[in-house]
């Protein structure tokens, strides 16, 4: 994300379960234009041809990406249509050999303008709303977050881990607050927010 502040375009890699993740990463970034290669969930667990494929894949739209932004253009021209999120591979692990295709099926990051107003009389069921893709994403790894306070003076949320939670993998602490307030403030609570992290001890 440093390259693309300098004006260097840069490619973001995320896999299906950590799309909402890595778009709320973007979009509080200020990024929202940031070129985004999805690639299949599961990285994990399937064969290595399955593997490979998905890799000759992500590399191939990356590349194209980068043709269109005219980072990589034989006539070194620096200018280029808008950065788009394409998809990597299917859920069978197969891969498209043509063009990269187009992610229109992929849920869009949210514009403020748009955001619902927090719901009346039931702070902790909008604030788990709010919070909703965010916690199905922390799942992937293992975490949880859950409402620890919700008022009209403050909301504290907690992150919580398993025996089974992948600690390296979970989002770190600064990051991680920064797109709960986003997700919160673009749900319409303006309430200063708390993260309880078990990491933090």
């Amino acid at each position: 994300m440093k390259f693309e502040k300098a004006g260097i375009p840069a490619i973001l890699f995320a896999s299906t379960a950590f799309l909402p993740l890595a778009r709320s990463i973007v979009q509080t970034s200020g990024l929202e234009d940031l070129r985004i290669v999805i690639i299949d969930h599961p990285l994990g667990g399937i064969s290595e041809d399955d593997l490979a494929a998905r890799i000759d894949a992500a590399y191939e739209q990356a590349v194209s990406l980068l043709e269109e932004a005219g980072e990589a253009a034989p006539d070194g021209s620096s200018s280029g249509p808008a950065p788009t999120a394409v998809t990597s591979g299917s859920t069978n692990g197969s891969t498209n050999g043509s063009a990269a295709t187009r992610d229109a099926d992929a849920p869009a990051v949210p514009d403020a303008s748009d955001a619902p107003p927090a719901a009346a009389g039931g702070v902790d069921d909008g604030v788990n709303a709010a919070l909703d893709e965010l916690r199905q994403a922390l799942a992937n790894d293992g975490a949880g977050l859950a409402v620890a306070r919700a008022s009209d003076d403050e909301i504290a949320v907690e992150l919580t881990f398993t025996d089974e939670t992948c600690m390296d993998c979970v989002i770190p602490p600064p990051t991680l607050e920064a797109i709960i307030t986003d997700a919160l403030q673009r749900s319409g609570y303006e309430q200063p927010v708390s993260v309880l992290d078990p990491r933090a001890d």
